[in-house]
């Protein structure tokens, strides 16, 4: 789950610089720092909490089906 979310940074930080900062590349590390708190927000809603659901409910399943 940890390589994932290392993973998912790598993805995360490109298409942010991709689509945020490209248009106006005039303040790079002052817009980073202005918008790192909606990056984070949007990687637990879309990347945590629903890669945390799948596995519980993967060991669910394969709790319930070991039995």
């Amino acid at each position: 789950m940890f390589i994932s979310t290392g993973l998912t940074w790598f993805v995360a930080i490109p298409c942010w610089w991709y689509f945020i900062e490209r248009p106006k590349p005039s303040f790079g590390a002052e817009n980073f720092a202005a918008h790192l708190w909606l990056i984070v927000v949007i990687y637990f809603v879309f990347v945590l909490i629903p890669q945390a659901l799948i596995l519980t409910t993967r060991l669910r399943i394969m709790e319930y089906y070991k039995k």
